[in-house]
């Protein structure tokens, strides 16, 4: 499902075009936001819509609502505990429950980071995170992957990093990594729109127009 553009490096990307916008991510951790003044700061939420085998994120469908409610282009992701590929494709039919009747201006995500994931295997990673999103590609919806940029070097085969697209997490002023089309710089970033620390992030490319103009994730 991806197309060319996407497909370009991010350094490409860049050189081509200086998109970029900031945004956060928040889920059941992030229980006190200030959304007259988030709306002013942030130009795109991802929000945790789940975890595990059917889990709901506390905050997801009251946030995805104000989201909605303020204009703000909103994605999500499904935080993974499955090890292996059918244990994933469960999880794919949970995340499909809550995606129900939404619409979303940002990729649907599958968050890779628990030690027993990766305690499996390369391959078996690989292939957990191409059956989760092949789940969710055959209803349409526009799929990547989140994890950290050790874990994306070492854990994941070039088939699936060059067919989905990634959210890269590493914690830094700079990153010479090129793949990713998110990259989520910080973890204890401060925001008035969200006490305490939170989650901020750069977007480098357009997922808005192309959820729309290809009638991805609920368009």
């Amino acid at each position: 499902m991806k197309t060319l553009s996407l497909l370009l490096s991010l350094s490409l990307l860049i050189q081509i075009s200086p998109y970029q916008v900031f945004g956060i991510d928040l889920s059941g951790w992030d229980d006190t936001v200030y959304w007259d003044t988030l709306k002013t700061e942030v130009q795109f939420v991802i929000l945790r819509a789940g975890y595990g085998q059917g889990k709901s994120d506390a905050v997801y469908e009251d946030y995805y609502n104000k989201c909605k409610a303020y204009g703000l282009p909103v994605g999500a992701y499904w935080y993974a505990y499955a090890t292996t590929v059918e244990g994933a494709r469960q999880e794919a039919n949970y995340f499909l429950e809550k995606l129900a009747g939404k619409q979303l201006e940002y990729p649907i995500y599958y968050d890779i980071e628990e030690q027993s994931i990766f305690d499996t295997g390369k391959e078996n990673v690989s292939n957990m995170l191409k059956e989760f999103c092949t789940v969710l590609e055959s209803k349409k919806y526009y799929c990547g992957v989140y994890s950290s940029r050790y874990y994306l070097d070492n854990y994941f085969t070039d088939e699936v990093l060059d067919r989905f697209d990634i959210w890269l997490a590493q914690y830094a002023s700079s990153t010479s990594y090129t793949r990713h089309l998110i990259w989520q710089f910080t973890g204890t970033g401060s925001l008035d729109g969200k006490p305490g620390e939170c989650d901020l992030n750069y977007c480098y490319y357009d997922y808005p127009t192309l959820m729309k103009t290809k009638h991805f994730n609920g368009f």
